[in-house]
């Protein structure tokens, strides 16, 4: 059943669709009547644009369907407690123009996909499962110049990240704390025409498990920084201007 942008839209397990699309301004997709089964699975495809905030309150498992997930929204809220996993990839961006993005554990930018810590946010990257092809965050999905600047605090991701900034001198990707992609996770920071700032205030950290680390852009070191692809150093690390 999918009901109005304003009331909750819920998904059955037994629901087998081939793909599915959503757009609207608040949009939830609850779960929270189907404890401990899928609540979205099987997907070929499954895109949610809210121009508001994007709740996840229930499981998604489309990993038997390898099913790509891209979520556009100006704010996203995901429970940790829930799971979402698929061999395809997942995207996440912002909806309007602008918006800045705080990843991880930061208090950082009116969209906000979240990291325990010191901050006390709940760990909405915990509930990605390990599987995902590429874990993809962008700023706004044309880049052309229209898009925030993105926070990266304390966050571990489970599979290869890839970051893409703003095709903008102005706006930016700023890293300020430890990054980890853990298992087959490598690491690809691109700000185009932006700036990637590499922290200001405190030391930073990249780590992979034999991965490669790649950061394309304009980039500043701004304090005491470690790049590292771990103890059997079996990736690569490169640096390209913008």
């Amino acid at each position: 059943e999918i009901c109005s942008p304003q009331r909750k839209s819920v998904f059955r397990p037994e629901s087998v669709w081939n793909s599915l699309t959503i757009s609207g301004a608040n949009v939830t997709l609850d779960g929270s009547n189907n404890v401990g089964t899928n609540d979205i699975q099987n997907l070929f495809a499954l895109s949610v644009t809210a121009v508001g905030t994007l709740t996840l309150s229930g499981d998604i498992d489309m990993a038997a369907a390898n099913g790509d997930i891209v979520f556009a929204s100006d704010d996203i809220t995901i429970n940790p407690a829930r799971q979402i996993a698929s061999t395809g990839t997942i995207t996440f961006q912002t909806a309007t123009p602008g918006i800045d993005m705080g990843i991880g554990d930061t208090n950082e930018g009116i969209y906000q996909l979240t990291a325990a810590g010191a901050f006390g946010q709940p760990d909405e990257l915990g509930a990605l499962q390990a599987g995902f092809a590429s874990i993809i965050i962008i700023g706004q999905s044309n880049l052309a110049g229209t898009s925030g600047d993105i926070t990266l605090g304390a966050s571990t991701l489970n599979g290869p990240l890839i970051i893409e900034g703003p095709d903008n001198a102005n706006r930016g990707i700023e890293i300020r704390d430890t990054l980890t992609a853990t298992g087959n996770g490598s690491i690809t920071i691109d700000t185009h025409a932006g700036a990637l700032i590499l922290n200001t205030t405190s030391a930073f950290t990249l780590v992979t498990n034999d991965q490669n680390i790649t950061l394309s852009g304009n980039i500043t070191v701004g304090s005491s920084s470690t790049l590292t692809t771990g103890a059997g150093g079996g990736g690569n690390i490169t640096f390209s201007g913008a």
